[in-house]
């Protein structure tokens, strides 16, 4: 018995392919973010490039720290 590689086989390989490579670029970010303070700021506040931001929406209603652990 023969068996083809058909369209649909090779689009779901890269499907997966790809949901792969997100999942792995989402943990990077999270390191990065982790490892790097100043980039926080979005979400605590502070001042970056010049802007002052107040922090975000679970930050002011839950505390900072709260808001780093969801």
């Amino acid at each position: 018995m023969n068996t083809q590689t058909t369209t649909k086989n090779r689009i779901n390989t890269i499907l997966i392919v790809f949901v792969l490579l997100n999942i792995i670029a989402d943990i990077g970010n999270i390191i990065f973010w982790y490892a790097s303070p100043s980039s926080q700021g979005s979400l605590l506040g502070g001042n970056i490039g010049g802007i002052e931001f107040t922090g975000g929406y679970i930050a002011q209603v839950a505390g900072d720290q709260t808001a780093l652990s969801a």
